[in-house]
């Protein structure tokens, strides 16, 4: 619940904070570079994560990823508030009425509508796979902590891709959008299914003495 509520409050300041450092002009490859990080990270974290657990156990890999964050507070740290760009001018109104007119344009303008709802369909129904994975790596793939790691890396494959991508095309069309994520639902459909099966096989092994 901590680590929640701590990604609520560090991911929208920390994605606002992006046209503070590199200015507007820079912006959209400031956002695809960090994308690209990110998911760089996520290719390679899982993977040694999954080795080290193997290794040494759960407590040191947990006590590693801790020091890691070191490296940003430093580089926090160094950064010189004075070479900033200046932010853009808060808005004047309440919060509420800032919020009906952030709605009433999205409701307006069909492409920001549509962003907001492939991003909030994804963020519902997509994200859950942090939940399903850990059943997909045990009862169907048989996996151990260097596989279930190894699986875990394969997902920032796709995204670090996708990011790439991103950075040297700024010309992406609405249709490859949404065929994109018609393919990770399809993705997602196929992956419920096979934990689904690979649950009912295990229950039906255990009440006849198999496993």
């Amino acid at each position: 619940m901590l680590q929640g509520i701590t990604n609520a409050l560090d991911n929208p300041v920390r994605q606002a904070f992006a046209v503070e450092v590199v200015g507007h002009d820079e912006l959209v490859n400031a956002v695809a570079l960090n994308s690209m990080q990110f998911n760089a990270a996520r290719v390679i974290g899982p993977a040694i994560a999954g080795v080290v657990i193997a290794r040494l156990g759960t407590s040191p890999a947990l006590v590693i990823n801790a020091v890691s964050f070191l490296a940003a507070i430093i580089g926090l740290a160094l950064m010189n508030p004075a070479q900033f760009f200046a932010a853009p001018k808060r808005p004047s109104g309440r919060p509420i009425q800032q919020l009906r007119e952030g709605i009433g344009y999205a409701l307006h303008t069909p492409i920001v509508l549509l962003a907001l709802l492939v991003v909030a369909f994804i963020g519902t129904f997509g994200y859950n796979f942090n939940t399903v994975l850990p059943l997909l790596a045990g009862f169907v793939l048989k996996t151990d902590a260097q596989g279930f790691g190894a699986l875990s890396a394969a997902f920032g494959v796709d995204s670090l891709i996708g990011a790439v991508f991103s950075a040297f095309n700024n010309d992406i069309s609405v249709w490859l959008l949404l065929a994109v994520e018609a393919a990770l639902m399809v993705c997602a459909i196929l992956c419920a299914v096979g934990v689904i099966v690979a649950l009912a096989y295990w229950n039906r092994s255990v009440k006849h003495g198999e496993v």
